[in-house]
């Protein structure tokens, strides 16, 4: 095919399936009908004289012609946008920009507050957007733009040409009622395992560690409420017996609600490291530096 005569905006077509591996959900992406994506598509099938999506298991799947226009339209996209935007540098005291942050709502709780102090001080006009999106689903988010960092403890962001920076280690503590009978800083095993526990259930795979130290130790724990939820602990607890271990955190955080205490588990706690994570395709980006840059400053070693 010539390019005088090939649309260009069945890249876009492409890129967005891909991704998506739904067509209502690629449409939407692009601000186009699904009537009007699926003749875009029909035209790229015919362009390329193949299917390039066939439907399975886990919605639209690539065919492997597909798989190599993928790779070159993506190359093509990079290439352009790094040409186009490449002399520019980013003005954090003018420039107006919105800088979306994929993190947890243990991460929201710890350092968004600290983030949006920095960035209204040092570049007024830019805001920021909080992403909650799965660890499989972040390495696209980041190599597309749609994600501009991804901060926390994700081993399972490994991806080729993902990039990562240690920001600083953390460790748990164990959450109790203010006013409750067990009074000191430490919980000894006997106490631990007297109490009965809530544990929060999350694709956070932090706490995975602590669950394995536990278990490693041999200390029982008897688990009567599973929750999806780290914002609803303090008010559990206020009305029971409950014990939680939560990422120190979490701990610090609810205990400004005045209504819980941090105390000490009766074991080690393990320790993770939280990093920030972005694509090596914007590793030169000003302003993707410039984000970066800052939140070390910030969040990094002090």
């Amino acid at each position: 095919m010539k390019i005088a005569r090939f649309d260009l905006n069945l890249v876009r077509i492409l890129l967005a399936l891909d991704q998506a591996r739904n067509v209502t959900l690629a449409a939407r992406s692009l601000g186009l009908s699904q009537s009007g994506f699926s003749t875009a598509l029909a035209k790229l099938r015919r362009e390329s004289a193949d299917q390039l999506f066939v439907r399975g298991p886990h919605g639209m799947e690539p065919t492997s012609r597909a798989q190599e226009l993928i790779v070159a339209g993506r190359e093509l996209v990079s290439r352009f946008e790094a040409e186009l935007h490449g002399a520019r540098v980013f003005d954090p005291g003018a420039d107006r920009t919105e800088f979306r942050i994929a993190m947890s709502d243990i991460s929201e709780m710890a350092l968004l507050p600290k983030l949006l102090r920095e960035i209204s001080a040092l570049s007024p006009q830019c805001s920021i957007r909080t992403l909650s999106v799965f660890p499989d689903e972040m390495a696209a988010g980041l190599e597309s733009g749609q994600i501009d960092l991804a901060i926390g403890y994700i081993p399972d962001l490994n991806s080729a040409g993902i990039y990562q920076q240690q920001l600083f280690m953390h460790t748990f503590t164990c959450l109790l009622r203010k006013d409750h009978p067990l009074r000191g800083p430490k919980l000894s095993k006997a106490q631990f395992e007297s109490l009965d526990h809530v544990i929060v259930m999350t694709p956070i795979r932090s706490q995975e560690l602590v669950d394995r130290t536990i278990e490693a130790r041999k200390i029982r724990r008897n688990i009567v409420i599973r929750t999806p939820h780290f914002l609803s602990l303090p008010y559990v607890l206020a009305q029971s017996n409950l014990c939680a271990t939560v990422p120190a955190a979490v701990g610090e955080a609810h205990t400004s609600t005045g209504l819980v205490r941090t105390v000490e588990p009766p074991f080690v706690a393990p320790k993770f490291a939280v990093h920030q994570h972005w694509h090596r395709r914007f590793a030169n980006d000003s302003r993707n530096k410039w984000l970066r840059s800052m939140i070390f400053r910030s969040l990094g070693p002090q």
